[in-house]
Formats: C-alpha cells, structure tokens, sequence
C-alpha cells in the first residue's frame, strides 16, 4: 500500500505546492469544494484538511472492522492526494502564462526589489491575483522589445518584436552582390534603391541597407540615418567609394562632357527610390538644369547592370551609372561625382555569424582584387563608421 501511494504521488516542489495551496480561493474551484463539503466527509476533509472530523457510524450499520477503517482511510488520502495533483498540474499550465516577481528578477537579472519598485511607478504589465503579483510573459517580453529599442512599426502594422530577414536591401552595387555570394554568408540582397532600403530599415525588414544618399556639400547618407533612425541602434559604415558619371555608346558622333552635353540624346533613367536620380537632380540642379531637359526614355531601368545593358543594346543612348557597369558592357564613360556607398546596419545583426562571415570575406585579398578587376571602386576606407546609433 505504502509503494502504491508513493507511485500516486509524485514529488511536488515547495514552489508548486505553496501556489496549490491558494487554489480553494479561486471561485470555481471553491464552488466544487462548497458542494463536496455538503454531501460527503471528504470534501470537507479537501476544504479544510486541518480540522478533525468525528468518525460516526451509522447506527443502522455495523461498526466497521480496524482493517476497513484503515483500508477507507488510506483510499480517502489517496483521492485526497490525487486531486492535489490534478490541481497542481492545471495551476503549473495557467501558470506557464505568467511569470511571478522572483522569476521577472531572475528574467531582468534585477533584484526583487527593482521589480516592485518598477511595479510602483506603473512602468511594468502586471496583475494582482490573490494578493500576488503576476506579470503576463507575452506583455513583459513586448516590454523589454520596447526597451531594447527593437520595436519598429512594418508595413501592415507595429509589431511586437522584430524578427530581422536575412536580407541586405538598398542600393544596387555589383561588387555588392557578388561578396553576398561568394562569401557564403546566407545573407540575400533585395536591392531596388537606397531610399527603398532605408524605408526597409525603418520597417525592421532587412538586416542592413547600402545607401548613397548625397547631403548638402559633399557629404553621404549620414542626415538621412539621422533623420530617420537617429535614436535606434544602428551603425553606418563606409563599403567603398564609387565613381559615377556619364555612360554612352562609342558611336554617337558628338563629345560628351556634361548632363548638358545629353540634351537631345534618348536618356536612361532609374527608378525614383534610386540614389542614382537623386545625384542626377544634384548635378543638374549644378548645371541649371532640370530633369525635364532631357529626352528621358518612357521605361526605367532598376539596376546600375541594367542601366549599363540598356544603353548597350540600343534602347537608350546615354544614362548616369558608375564606371564598374559601363566597363563590363565596354561604353564610354565620363566621371562625374565620386560617390560613397555605405552600408546601414542594425548593431546587433553585425555581431551574428551571418555578418560576421561576411564582413570577414570583404577583409580577404580575393575581394580586393575583385573590386579592382571590376573598376571603379575605391575600398580603402572599408569598414570605418560614419555614424553610430545610441
């Protein structure tokens, strides 16, 4: 019998049977043990089971011998013990919802008073049950999200915690997106425009987002980030510098050396969220100039390559693009501006593997010797910050 039990009744922590012991205060549960205690022994015995019953029997039956006593009181304990069990296991999976102030101290490596005193001044998602403090798991995890400054609104609505895509959005770069293969990282590019990946950062959508945003006189991308992204934590570094100017044809028969000079000529553009028109509307903002001067052709083309291969073919005459996609279609070019490209990244997306193992490639001889074979490019200053979030 004793072995029987023993097999009924697993261990229970001091923890769990404390929280049990508070059960007969919730109002279905003191219900079921009100109407037990009107119709049997027992339930008065689960009610209270520190008060002693008198053991009466019944004059119309015969006293009950030592061993049915024994034998009824064990069985009464064994149901007794069982539905203790029952209880528990149902308040551990309620609880499992719920974090109590020990286990908030513990989450927040805080002590238990920091808790109550973050409780005081409203700044926690709490509820009071049974005089306990009892904290929701999925408000205090939105709360440090909130804190951490990972809470960024997406495109269908705020999100409770961002989960970052493996994905590098902004800008077109070759060089770019050859690393993101070559390195192995797992990293994907998604780029259709600087201002399309910063808008992607803002939403929490990519892990990083190549920008070459111009600024007043001759500076790069760093109002833009502070505009939009000044107080969350992300780090702006420099990728390579760019020489950007004019792609043509070699039989045009006519001597380019400015915006000025295309006038006439079918033009090439790119897509609005390009940083590519934005230093076109800069230089010809500089010229006196506006974009209506030019015979712009009706389709756009959303990469510097397919820029490059549009003019190559023959659907257009003259586009501004960089010198590593004019030389891979063999075109004259003529530099213009020399750009830098940056790359915004989220801080702690940097130190994840996936980054790690590609910043470590573009540290590597074979992507020096790429970006020199390719032209244009200068990755001198690869690596240094230009700006870092709070």
């Amino acid at each position: 019998m004793r072995r029987g039990l023993r097999q009924a009744a697993p261990a229970l922590s001091p923890d769990l049977i404390e929280r049990v012991s508070h059960l007969a205060r919730l109002p279905r549960i003191r219900h079921v043990l009100e109407n037990l205690k009107k119709n049997s022994r027992l339930g008065q015995r689960c009610a209270n089971p520190s008060a002693r019953l008198p053991f009466r029997p019944s004059p119309s039956k015969p006293a009950a011998s030592a061993n049915q006593c024994l034998h009824r009181g064990f069985s009464y304990l064994l149901l007794y013990v069982n539905l203790c069990y029952f209880f528990a296991i149902f308040w551990k999976k309620s609880m499992s919802q719920f974090l109590t102030t020990r286990e908030l101290a513990a989450l927040l490596r805080v002590k238990e008073r920091k808790v109550y005193e973050l409780v005081a001044g409203g700044a926690l998602p709490v509820r009071r049950v049974t005089g306990k403090l009892l904290f929701p798991r999925d408000a205090i995890e939105e709360w440090i999200a909130a804190k951490s400054g990972l809470n960024r609104p997406s495109r269908s609505g705020p999100a409770s915690a961002l989960v970052l895509p493996a994905i590098i959005a902004g800008g077109h770069d070759p060089l770019l997106e050859w690393a993101l293969r070559e390195s192995r990282s797992g990293i994907a590019a998604f780029l259709d425009g600087a201002l399309d990946g910063l808008e992607r950062m803002v939403c929490g959508d990519c892990v990083a987002a190549g920008l070459h945003i111009p600024e007043q006189g001759n500076g790069w991308n760093v109002a833009a980030v502070t505009e939009a992204l000044s107080d969350k934590p992300v780090v702006l570094i420099e990728w390579a510098k760019r020489t950007r100017g004019l792609m043509f044809r070699s039989g045009e028969g006519r001597t380019i050396e400015s915006i000025a000079d295309t006038r006439g000529l079918r033009f090439q553009s790119r897509q609005p969220e390009a940083g590519s028109e934005l230093i076109l509307a800069k230089l010809l903002k500089q010229e006196g100039l506006q974009k209506e001067d030019l015979c712009c052709v009706e389709a756009v083309e959303r990469s510097e390559t397919d820029l490059a291969m549009a003019i190559a073919a023959g659907r257009a005459d003259a586009g501004l693009g960089i010198e590593a996609a004019a030389r891979q279609f063999q075109l004259r070019f003529k530099p213009l501006i020399v750009e830098r490209f940056d790359l915004l990244i989220w801080r702690k997306a940097f130190f994840d593997p996936p980054f790690q193992k590609f910043m470590g490639f573009c540290a590597s001889a074979a992507f020096t010797r790429r970006a020199e074979d390719l032209g244009g490019y200068d990755t001198g200053g690869f690596g240094t910050v230009h700006f870092n979030g709070p």
